[in-house]
């Protein structure tokens, strides 16, 4: 009879424990993949079922704790990390999360950064040294920017496994077989390429945290592809960029006139962001592209070419809204070119969807505040690159 009574009191334990245990939820849930290497963060996430470290600033405004959210609904617990992605944040303790509407909020006392919405626009007063104004879009108001690693250490970090049927597959790039033939060819034989960067800030590397010299040191999108070469052909690739901050596609001659001396095998032209605010017309950009292309194809006429169309630019300040024509003009750039020697990607639609499909904030994903992107959309540069030649 004793016995008994102590096998009916440790099932009773039992079942509390198991009910009220929060380890519960978690087992159901289970825990994403902690690996985070250079597969990792090349590989296109909608052909995955880990989203490794998307980015999300946690927004203060009327009063309400900051929030954010995440773009897909996970299947797993959620896994939250400060910029350096050394720090993890507790739930219950530093923010809860609502699966059904993504969001993460911040609770009082936490150790999680955060902004208030009216700190992204300049006020009356001056400015923190390391912020400058930028005029906002048709006379709105004007945004606040910097080029300093503010925006990125206030950002936090989410890993999560969820269902990739729940993303478009209409606005990334899909596999073209055959492309990029002779780079490939000549990967696969172990020979040293060279590939070469021509661009604008963006390419140049601004603002991935190893650009701004912080944690966690993270590569720009044409670094990570050199690296993605490298470790999946186990050969070298010797690197040139040739991108500078502030440039036009009218730079792109000189910028390839620059990089004859390194005769590259494959190139990045990545011109767009500036443009828009310059009065480039369709006619001078094609031509300003196709020109850049001519010479390096006169001195190497087996060079292949990647052609990239730029994100967005933040809709709310004048450097915003023009960005989606490039796509189709580097369409019509490469349709006089070799087949299958000139790749085409277009960063807009990707943006743009995260933006207004799933509820991404501007400033989730950047790390200035107008346009420049931060270590996670470094990222979904290089997946929206490698997936237009590379069969995941």
């Amino acid at each position: 009879m004793r016995k008994k009574w102590i096998y009916a009191l440790l099932a009773a334990c039992l079942f509390v424990f198991c009910a009220c245990s929060p380890g519960t939820q978690q087992e159901e849930l289970g825990m994403p993949s902690d690996r985070f290497e250079t597969m990792e963060m090349v590989t296109p996430f909608w052909l995955s079922d880990t989203m490794y470290n998307e980015s999300v600033m946690l927004v203060e405004e009327d009063e309400q704790p900051a929030s954010g959210v995440i773009a897909f609904t996970p299947t797993s617990q959620i896994v939250v990390r400060d910029s350096t992605l050394t720090k993890t944040y507790k739930e219950g303790v530093d923010y809860t999360f609502d699966p059904q509407t993504r969001t993460i909020t911040r609770l009082e006392g936490s150790e999680i950064p955060y902004i208030t919405r009216s700190s992204l626009y300049a006020g009356q007063g001056a400015l923190p040294e390391g912020f400058n104004a930028f005029p906002g879009a048709g006379g709105g108001p004007t945004l606040v920017y910097s080029e300093t690693p503010y925006y990125f250490q206030h950002q936090i970090f989410v890993t999560y496994e969820f269902d990739n049927s729940e993303m478009d597959r209409s606005i990334v790039s899909e596999y073209i077989n055959g492309a990029l033939p002779n780079t490939l060819q000549s990967l696969k034989n172990k020979e040293t390429i060279t590939m070469a960067v021509l661009g604008d800030s963006i390419s140049e590397g601004a603002n991935s945290s190893d650009f701004l010299n912080v944690e966690p040191y993270n590569l720009s999108y044409s670094e990570l592809i050199r690296s993605f070469f490298e470790e999946n052909f186990n050969t070298d690739v010797q690197y040139v960029n040739k991108s500078v901050g502030g440039q036009t596609s009218a730079y792109a001659a000189t910028a390839a006139r620059q990089a004859l001396t390194d005769n590259p095998d494959l190139i990045i032209l990545a011109f767009g962001m500036n443009d828009t605010t310059t009065g480039t017309s369709d006619t001078q950009y094609k031509n300003n592209i196709k020109s850049a292309m001519d010479i390096l194809l006169e001195q190497n006429p087996d060079c292949e070419f990647i052609l990239v169309a730029p994100m967005l630019a933040n809709p709310e300040s004048a450097a915003g809204g023009m960005q989606e024509r490039f796509a189709a003009l580097l369409e019509e750039v490469a349709d006089g070119y070799r087949e299958n020697s000139v790749v085409t990607v277009a960063m807009q639609p990707l943006h743009e969807y995260l933006l207004e499909n799933r509820g991404k904030k501007f400033i989730d994903m950047s790390a200035n505040n107008i346009n420049h992107p931060n270590d996670f959309f470094m990222r979904l540069y290089a997946m929206n690159i490698v997936a237009a030649f590379w069969d995941f």
